[in-house]
């Protein structure tokens, strides 16, 4: 599973609580990776650094993909990639819609009801 992130205003300090919800809830059954906003890299927001290494200090494993990659050339390339994260049109580019799991800081009617497999979020 993808989290899309976005930027450092956008996840203001809720980026653990929402990743780590994520990580509880879905569980085993996926390995997690961060796709960060290609404007916004990691290196220069301290608060995302510190939700990393609190997540890894818990015990969650979440691989980071460089933020200079477009996130619809790697869903292009993993067509069977899970996603979760901050409203992107990224989730646009899923090839069925229970591919798009979790849409952090927003109302289900912006969006619609969406689902992760057979698991509503």
């Amino acid at each position: 599973m993808i989290i899309l992130g976005t930027s450092r205003g956008g996840e203001g300090t809720t980026l653990y609580d929402y990743v780590r919800l994520t990580m509880e809830f879905y569980g085993e059954d996926y390995v997690y990776y961060y796709k960060g906003h290609p404007g916004w890299p990691t290196a220069g927001i301290p608060e995302r650094i510190e939700a990393f290494e609190r997540l890894s200090q818990e015990g969650f494993t979440l691989y980071e993909l460089d933020n200079s990659i477009a996130a619809e050339i790697i869903l292009y390339f993993n067509p069977d990639v899970y996603l979760s994260g901050w409203q992107s049109s990224t989730y646009d580019s899923v090839i069925k819609q229970a591919m798009a799991c979790t849409l952090y800081n927003s109302k289900l009617e912006n969006k619609g009801a969406l689902t992760c497999g057979d698991m509503i979020a």
